[in-house]
Parts: C-alpha cells; structure tokens; sequence
C-alpha cells in the first residue's frame, strides 16, 4: 500500500488545504505531519510547503501536489487531453489569482485575525468569470464532470467568503457550487471535523 505524507503548518488550510479535500474526496488515508518555519528550512525541496512524501519520495509545489493526487485517484483530471489542459489552465488561473490578491490578505486574515470587508478589485474579474463559467457550463468548470479544478475553485472560495462576507450576496452560482462540492460525502465529513486558525 503506497505511504502518504502531507507536511504543512499546524491548523493552516492555505497551500495545503487543496489536498486534504482530494485526500477527503478520495478516502485515501494519509499521515499529516505539522512542522514549523525553522524545521521547514532545511529538509525540504525548495525550502517551501505544502510538501506531499510518497513512498519516501517529495513533491513540492500545491499545484503539482493537487495534479498528482488527481490523477491518482482518477477521474477527476478530464475526459479527453483538452478538458484535461482545461483543467490545469483553471487551476494556473487560480494559483495566480491566490498569489497576486488574496495570498497576503488571507496571512494577516489567519495570523492577526483581521477582517477587511472591502473586496479587491482586481480579485472581481476572477469571480465574474468563473461566475459565467459555471452558469454555462451546468455547475462544473470544466466538462460534464467534477474535476480537481472544482475543488481548487472550491477551496479558493470557502477562504475568500470568510475574508470578505459579502462575497455570497454577489455570486450565487458559485456559492451554489461550492455548497455542492463541500457536500460530497467525504470532502463533508472532513470539513465538519477540520479545526483551522481563523477557518483559513
């Protein structure tokens, strides 16, 4: 049976947050290791977390974690090479939008507990689209399928909502949609038990 291990920081979601849903998802059992900054520094690929250990071996970086783990437990990557380049370019989108925007608000959000009500602008264009996106698409960013991108869209949006509450009054497709993907069995299961700083 392959060992998982999943290295992050104690009761933080962020960077991590998107494979303990697709571990959740997937009922894929896995040992989840917390470390602190000075234990990050030295022993792992890039210096950076999230960091996934499988059978002995390390990958770095949420995306590539998330993309592995996807197509691990299958179906969950797209039907066709398209759909599956789809997918990724989602997920890219995402990350890119995590880094620019939201990343630093949601440190202070998760360290300091602060709470700013104001949504960024530049975070509107992301929401519009993928508004759109899952209006015309039937409730799934890619394809006729739940794919890995849901649940990287999902994550994204469940710590946004906590940072800016207002966020639900203007999206109702998406606050649907992620209410449908954190009501999957194993992903509901996990969320009830979790116990996050700040919910981050």
């Amino acid at each position: 049976m392959v060992s998982y291990k999943l290295y992050y920081f104690e009761k933080i979601g962020a960077r991590a947050e998107m494979a303990r849903l697709l571990f959740a998802y997937a009922n894929l059992p896995y040992e989840e290791i917390d470390l602190t900054m000075d234990e990050l520094k030295a022993q792992f690929p890039f210096g950076q977390l999230p960091v996934l250990e499988v059978d002995g071996k390390m990958l770095a970086q949420s995306l590539t974690i998330g993309r592995y783990l996807a197509k691990t437990i299958g179906g969950l990557s797209g039907n066709d090479d398209f759909e599956s380049a789809q997918i990724d370019m989602w997920a890219e989108w995402i990350e890119d939008v995590y880094k620019a925007i939201t990343a630093p608000k949601l440190f202070r959000l998760c360290v300091f507990g602060e709470n700013c009500p104001e949504i960024p602008e530049a975070l509107k264009p992301f929401l519009d689209r993928t508004e759109k996106q899952l209006a015309k698409n039937y409730g799934h960013l890619v394809g006729s399928t739940f794919s890995w991108a849901d649940i990287a869209v999902a994550d994204l949006w469940a710590r946004l909502r906590n940072a800016y509450p207002c966020l639900i009054d203007n999206y109702h497709n998406i606050e649907k949609f992620v209410d449908s993907v954190y009501g999957l069995d194993g992903i509901k299961e996990y969320v009830e038990k979790r116990v996050l700083l700040h919910g981050q």
